[in-house]
């Protein structure tokens, strides 16, 4: 099997597992960078509350305390944002999402993230994990009484790249994944734990275990969830990145920020 044959085989479930994905040095700078920023946020926040934290944030950044997500450019300057799309251009992972969108893409940097996510009994009053949900539903308006079903061309055709900058899965909060490749939306209601549970086989939930710089890239179809249990006992950082073909950005995403990686020196 060619490599080209074999990356799209590695997503038939809609998700990829690619181990010891950027260099340790890198993951280790990216994540002093995001300690230092998060330790800020929460001295702001203690002293001058929620308000004072965005007016800390540069314009257009957003912070969400529910979730501890902060955008990627109110975490990392341009040049270290730049760093994280060059580090990534040089591996696996770039081939991996071009063949998996079908062409050359792009990164929406509005929609970038470094996300935290505390061990259970360490979580900040009113923090919540990510319940099930698609990342291709990103903005879709779905109908509150679901009296209407989600358009059949509502799924985003995009690849989301969750970049661990910390051990997570064991000691800490990871993610869990259904493994079945899917091409449309679900609505809010067919998502809770136990619907997904009777639907799915015990063998297609996946929570993997990763080490810092392993990457997981899934299609905008794939259920995920924030897979968090009573046992772990650290928190957990990561980088979040979604990617779309550069020539079919989504209309309703069509104010947001969309920047390209550089090229790889390798292909150069």
């Amino acid at each position: 099997m060619s490599h080209a044959d074999m990356i799209p085989d590695l997503m038939r479930q809609g998700v990829s597992l690619v181990r010891s994905a950027l260099p340790p040095a890198l993951i280790a700078q990216w994540r002093e960078i995001a300690d230092r920023q998060y330790a800020r946020i929460e001295s702001i926040e203690q002293r001058e509350g929620l308000e004072g934290v965005r007016r800390w944030l540069p314009p257009s950044q957003h912070y969400l305390p529910n979730v501890s997500s902060v955008s990627i450019q109110g975490v990392y300057a341009e040049s270290d944002w730049q760093m994280i799309l060059e580090a990534l251009a040089e591996t696996s992972l770039r081939t991996m999402i071009e063949l998996e969108l079908g062409g050359p893409f792009v990164c929406d940097l509005d929609r970038a993230w470094v996300r935290r996510q505390y061990a259970i009994h360490r979580r900040p009053s009113g923090h919540a994990p990510h319940s099930w949900h698609q990342d291709g539903a990103l903005l879709y308006p779905f109908d509150p009484t679901e009296a209407e079903a989600p358009a059949v061309d509502g799924l985003l055709r995009m690849v989301t790249c969750w970049l661990a900058l910390t051990q997570c899965g064991c000691q800490a909060p990871g993610l869990e994944f259904v493994l079945e490749r899917l091409e449309s939306l679900h609505t809010p209601s067919a998502l809770t734990d136990d619907r997904l549970r009777t639907q799915y086989s015990a063998e297609q939930f996946w929570a993997p275990e990763l080490e810092p710089g392993n990457a997981v890239i899934f299609s905008g179809g794939t259920l995920h969830r924030t897979q968090a249990e009573p046992q772990m006992q650290a928190d957990r950082t990561s980088i979040e990145l979604r990617f779309f073909r550069a020539d079919a950005i989504p209309a309703r995403l069509s104010a947001d920020r969309f920047v390209e990686l550089p090229r790889s020196t390798a292909a150069a």
